[in-house]
């Protein structure tokens, strides 16, 4: 079966490939259209959607099947929109392709200006890849922390595609965290999205039920005295989004507060619009509710 796995990386990354540069021959806004509606055709027959529908009845007790399916609908066309809008080259090159509507932009100027580091903290709500964007556009380095693709075929196209977006790329391995803090002590700014389970992370709730939260963003800003800033970036319509820039985390809370507030923050985001965030993740791993 090992011998095998080369091949099918190969043949995956093919397909792939082909995918995305036909997607690429196509207006932004018809590659978007096309992305979702392959999303919502075949994602709500995946068996991810079931870890969806688990979640959401979960969360939401009092709706009904009907509407969590219709929350799971919209999903899967929002997150199919995603490859087309990270891979098209004109989001970055011609800033008339997507509308940002941006609140903040001032904590960003503030930034820019004293060159203190930054972690820019969100989930997988919305197209997240646009707070890069709008930093890059203040002048800001930002380097985004991720998890590797198990083929390495696209591996190495997935980094190419998001060199576009970021500064820099800095993979999950055992020495992340060293890599992170050394990034920050130059004063570079990191992006990293903290609403996954974490094995080793601290018990806090999130959505009415404790979750393993990563205590790893306020360790790195306490030791490289850099600023939290929650982010948020929601989809108005196919190319306009709305992008969100909180005030710095005051560290002198003590651990689970601050971790109680993050969760808070994208908590209220996903209350509001349900169909924005990522619901096949199974969050909350140790069989409690959800």
């Amino acid at each position: 079966m090992a011998s095998r796995r080369p091949f099918f990386h190969r043949l995956e990354a093919a397909l792939c490939f082909a995918f995305v540069g036909f997607l690429r021959c196509l207006p932004f806004k018809v590659a978007s259209s096309v992305g979702s509606f392959l999303g919502q055709t075949f994602g709500v027959w995946l068996g991810a959607n079931k870890v969806g529908q688990r979640n959401l009845r979960n969360v939401f007790p009092t709706m009904t099947e009907e509407q969590i399916n219709k929350i799971l609908y919209k999903m899967w066309g929002h997150f199919g929109r995603l490859p087309a809008e990270y891979l098209h080259p004109r989001v970055v090159k011609d800033p008339a392709v997507v509308t940002l509507e941006v609140e903040g932009e001032e904590i960003l100027e503030a930034l820019r200006l004293s060159s203190r580091p930054a972690l820019f903290v969100g989930g997988h709500f919305g197209n997240w890849q646009m707070a890069t964007v709008v930093a890059a556009r203040h002048g800001l380095k930002v380097f985004q922390f991720y998890r590797p693709a198990n083929n390495p075929w696209f591996e190495n196209f997935y980094r190419h595609a998001q060199l576009q977006f970021v500064e820099g790329l800095i993979p999950k391995t055992s020495h992340s965290f060293r890599t992170l803090l050394q990034t920050l002590k130059k004063g570079n700014h990191v992006l990293l999205l903290f609403d996954q389970h974490m094995d080793k992370g601290v018990e806090v709730p999130f959505l009415g039920s404790p979750a393993q939260t990563t205590p790893a963003v306020i360790r790195l800003a306490q030791q490289t005295q850099s600023a939290v800033i929650f982010f948020n970036v929601s989809r108005q319509d196919p190319t306009r989004f709305r992008v969100r820039f909180d005030a710095p985390l005051d560290l002198s809370q003590d651990l689970s507060s601050l971790l109680r507030d993050l969760n808070g923050r994208l908590e209220a985001c996903i209350r509001d619009e349900p169909e924005q965030w990522f619901w096949l993740h199974d969050r909350w791993k140790k069989g409690e509710k959800p």
